[in-house]
């Protein structure tokens, strides 16, 4: 199964099906998967950033998140995982990041 690749989180969660919660990455089943397999359908924020960018640009990128979210006591993780975070905030977050 060939996985496609994706230019930005932008590009990714423009689908709402493409984003989760609690989970790094999910598949079809919605069982926790790693995020690089090819099998996984849905990323949380952090799931997100490695599956686009890689694991090597991964503190460049939460840093641009970073700048926007501010210090607000929220990790990325935890800004994701809220109970009110719905994907109309992530695509906001990830569009003014420009990521």
């Amino acid at each position: 199964m060939a996985t496609k690749k994706f230019k930005s989180l932008q590009e990714l969660f423009s689908d709402r099906k493409r984003w989760c919660q609690g989970d790094l990455a999910l598949s079809k089943s919605g069982k926790p998967i790693e995020v690089k397999s090819p099998h996984a359908v849905s990323w949380c924020l952090i799931g997100g950033i490695e599956k686009v960018y890689g694991i090597s640009n991964m503190i460049m990128i939460q840093e641009k998140l970073y700048e926007v979210i501010g210090d607000n006591n929220y990790g990325l993780v935890t800004y994701n995982d809220r109970s009110n975070c719905t994907i109309a905030d992530i695509r906001k977050l990830v569009k003014k990041a420009s990521v």
